[in-house]
């Protein structure tokens, strides 16, 4: 059993990364992209952990190493949870796989046990690069006992359970309901935002209550946040006290929380496999006249095309809509509880108003539709590019749909910061400018790293949208672009700093929108 389960997972473990099209890749130019692309993720990550190892001295340094364990521990459970919760249903019950597998003399409970093996190893490999740096930092400033390393192992190879228990059971559960449900793609999306935004307003509010804490000594600082983490996730209290004190009835807690659940989630899904794949089907309705045809100009028919194709994907909408929907409840938060609480709900003890049109504007720097737009194209890129139409039509249409997603919440987003702030006339400009441009820089760059690192060849639209080196790249080039501008802050008036920064986005904005145009469609993919 264990053998074909291995055997099974190798095809999961082949396409990660891309590692199997860049094994038989024939074109020079799709390995020197795939190098380019791992370099870029390796870096990612170093900074990632170079982010946890100063969490890491940080929390130490200020008499708070008891609590980062546990803090690291929630940290890593509730990136996997967010993660999984979009990928767990369509990869553990993809029907399409299943009946790939079900001719082949393999059983159903191996084929079902390797589609969670290998998203499980994926989760403990998230887990343990979250958990690993912070550790270490902790290791080597108080110097634990022999045992510590055992027991952080120990917690770590149950920490991914729980997490994928729940996105299994949550996943499968919203596409099972958007698979009966009429509008299937606008079903899913309403119940995956919400889960999201759930979980999202959850943390928030934890960290409003910080707020009060500003004048107290660490000590209590450090007991607050264990008993905030003890409130949202108790498995990690318990993992605090397992790695800190050795306590085992602490180990025993934790893991009969995780592998109670995860064992009858798993004997559910092993039992059901076969009516569970099939769940996620969509059901077919009654075939419906067709519309009378209408003529439109080249840009209109292509825009109608590109709305109808983002609509139709729950994964595609939800991915890009929480950008947006974070840059409107920034605002409606200034409004309704004060700048001083969203400064301490964001961890931004040292925060200055000016800072507000950059905080506006991240949010919707991240996950742009542009991203993916050529992606998504996917098998049917051939007909669009031999279609009877100009590069900037086709171009303009990807760079509108983007547009009109961002913009409404940007624009409640920025009319909410105005009447919280009731700023000057030049502070208005420049709260309405900034996260304008910023939006057309990250729509413009996000089509031009699509066009350099398209992904034409996918089996589920997931991988495109989330794990395309476009997507990655797209919000590193928003990080790029938000970070001087946000230093530059701290240290000159806001009114040059913008007056500076705004024309050299433009500029640099204009200047990839060139290279776009430059493009030879006809050799892409």
């Amino acid at each position: 059993m264990l053998r074909t389960m291995l055997l099974l997972t190798r095809p999961q473990r082949l396409d990660l990364f891309g590692w199997n099209a860049y094994r038989h890749a024939k074109d020079p130019r799709a390995k020197k992209r795939w190098r380019l692309m791992a370099g870029v993720q390796i870096f990612a990550l170093l900074v990632l952990a170079g982010y946890l190892v100063a969490l890491g001295v940080g929390l130490t340094m200020l008499g708070m190493a008891a609590v980062l364990p546990a803090y690291l521990f929630v940290v890593a459970a509730l990136l996997i949870l967010f993660f999984d919760l979009f990928k767990a249903g369509p990869l553990l019950y993809d029907p399409v796989a299943y009946e790939f597998w079900a001719p082949l003399p393999v059983s159903k409970t191996a084929v079902a046990l390797s589609r969670f093996l290998g998203l499980y190893a994926t989760d403990l490999a998230c887990g343990l690069f979250v958990l690993l740096p912070g550790l270490a930092v902790y290791a080597a400033v108080q110097r634990p006992g022999a045992g510590f390393v055992p027991a952080c192992l120990l917690g770590a190879i149950l920490l991914p359970v729980l997490p994928l228990a729940l996105a299994a059971t949550l996943g499968a559960a919203v596409s099972a309901l958007a698979a009966r449900a009429r509008h299937k793609s606008m079903a899913a999306t309403v119940l995956m935002l919400g889960f999201v935004l759930l979980l999202l307003a959850g943390s928030t509010l934890l960290g409003v209550g910080a707020e009060g804490l500003a004048l107290a000594d660490w000590q209590n600082l450090a007991g607050f946040i264990a008993a905030q983490i003890t409130l949202l996730y108790p498995p990690a209290a318990w993992f605090g006290q397992w790695v800190l004190h050795g306590d085992a009835m602490a180990l025993l807690r934790l893991a009969a929380a995780s592998l109670l659940p995860g064992a009858f989630i798993l004997l559910i899904a092993v039992r059901y496999y076969p009516q569970l794949c099939r769940a996620m089907q969509p059901v077919r309705g009654a075939q419906r006249a067709a519309a009378p045809q209408k003529a439109a100009s080249p840009l209109r028919a292509l825009l109608t095309k590109e709305l109808r194709r983002y609509f139709a994907s729950s994964v595609y909408v939800t991915n890009t809509l929480i950008g947006p929907i974070l840059t409107a409840a920034l605002g409606i938060g200034l409004l309704a509880v004060g700048v001083d609480r969203v400064a301490a709900a964001l961890n931004l003890p040292m925060f200055d108003t000016r800072l507000i049109p950059l905080l506006l504007a991240a949010p919707a720097m991240v996950g742009p539709t542009t991203a993916a737009a050529i992606s998504m194209e996917g098998a049917q890129w051939w007909q669009t590019r031999t279609l009877p139409i100009r590069t900037r039509d086709l171009f303009a249409a990807k760079i509108l749909l983007n547009l009109i997603v961002a913009l409404p919440c940007g624009a409640v987003g920025v009319l909410c910061a105005t009447l919280a702030l009731r700023p000057t006339l030049p502070e208005l400009a420049w709260l309405v400018l900034v996260p304008a441009a910023y939006l057309l820089y990250s729509t413009v760059a996000g089509l031009r790293l699509n066009l350099a690192f398209p992904m034409l060849v996918w089996e589920n639209e997931t991988r495109p949208i989330k794990q395309g080196a476009a997507a990655m790249l797209t919000m590193l080039a928003g990080l790029l672009a938000l970070l001087p501008c946000g230093a530059a802050l701290l240290v000159c008036p806001g009114n040059l700093v913008f007056a500076v920064a705004l024309p050299a986005l433009l500029a640099v904005t204009a200047v990839l929108y060139r290279q776009c145009l430059r493009v030879d469609l006809q050799k892409l993919g």
